[in-house]
């Protein structure tokens, strides 16, 4: 059998399946700026592409990276139906509103299907500019 494999993870701030079935991605980042501390983001996505055998669980969570404290969580069913001995590539976004960063720094998104952690992906919220 063979392990989920991920294709590409991408952190945007909106994405979305036209009527014809293809993935619009908008506006890929790896920075948020921020005027002043705490902030609420209020929006952004992330975008999954994986391939797997079967049903499984999911989870995609942001943690702060200094102290590993989960900030937004996702949990779900990646649901396969048909031959679970053909691979299945599988699409997947998930929108997070009005996350909270309660400080700039380094941020990071986990990717667990099953119980296994499959992908990280860093970010980084930053100060700009003088708060108003």
């Amino acid at each position: 059998m063979t392990k989920p494999h991920i294709n590409f993870v991408h952190l945007c701030d909106s994405a979305f399946f036209s009527q014809e079935g293809k993935l619009n991605i908008i506006g890929m980042f790896k920075t948020i700026g921020a005027a002043k501390f705490p902030t609420n983001h209020p929006k952004m996505a992330i975008v999954l592409d994986v391939n797997i055998l079967k049903s499984t669980k999911l989870k995609i969570q942001i943690l702060q990276k200094k102290t590993g404290e989960t900030i937004a969580k996702l949990e779900g069913k990646l649901d396969r139906k048909g031959d679970e001995k053909q691979e299945k590539e599988m699409c997947f976004i998930s929108d997070f509103n009005n996350v909270k960063f309660e400080e700039a720094g380094g941020y990071r998104v986990e990717i667990w299907i099953g119980d296994e952690l499959l992908q990280t992906l860093p970010f980084s919220v930053n100060k700009v500019g003088p708060a108003k």
